[in-house]
């Protein structure tokens, strides 16, 4: 893969997104569907806006350090658990000090135990299994039809009319769902047997 141009890799976030939107996906074994949500472009950078959002939506402080080039995409998150004070009084302060120190050659090249026997040598680490990064959004027509149905079907009939279909892109999963006049049935099943769709 070629590199990016120098005025690509230092243009603003905001240039490079154009009419992109950053999104959040987080999925808890307990629920049943993931939580997402649309991230505001606040910030000079793809960490700068997540770790700003994370910090409002959770109420938490956290850092986040990205680093990529033509093979990785690594990533270092912290963040301040409730009642972390009442243990260890300045223990956020020195975790975000010694995170500081990480360079993206480090993010890119380290094993996760060695990044963080290197990062927090005198800390007592706990490391999990690790699990392979997925990506899982799938359709949903269901949701969407649903969505139409509650506009109710003299609106839909009315957007058929002037656009000739109804579209309904999900940004978040980057879908589009497509209904024309022969969905009408499906999504408003006719009282009346005899009552027919005029096409």
């Amino acid at each position: 893969m070629a590199q990016a141009a120098p005025e690509v890799a230092s243009a603003p976030v905001s240039q490079l997104f154009g009419d992109g939107h950053l999104s959040l996906i987080l999925q808890n074994e307990a629920a049943r569907e993931p939580y997402q949500s649309l991230v505001p472009a606040s910030g000079d950078s793809i960490a700068a806006i997540f770790e700003h959002y994370l910090i409002q939506s959770e109420q938490q402080p956290a850092r986040l350090m990205l680093s990529a080039n033509e093979q990785h995409a690594c990533g270092l998150f912290l963040q301040k658990l409730p009642g972390a004070d009442a243990k260890d009084t300045d223990g956020w302060t020195r975790i975000e000090l010694l995170a500081q120190t990480v360079t993206p050659e480090e993010l890119q090249t380290l094993t996760a135990e060695a990044l963080l026997g290197r990062l927090f040598p005198d800390e007592a680490v706990r490391l999990f299994k690790p699990r392979p990064v997925v990506y899982d959004c799938p359709e949903d027509h269901g949701k969407v039809s649903n969505m139409l149905r509650s506009l109710g079907r003299a609106e839909v009939e009315s957007i058929l009319a002037e656009k000739g279909e109804v579209v309904v892109h999900d940004d978040i999963c980057n879908h589009t769902y497509r209904f024309g006049a022969a969905d009408l049935d499906e999504l408003f099943p006719p009282q009346d047997p005899q009552q027919r769709t005029l096409h």
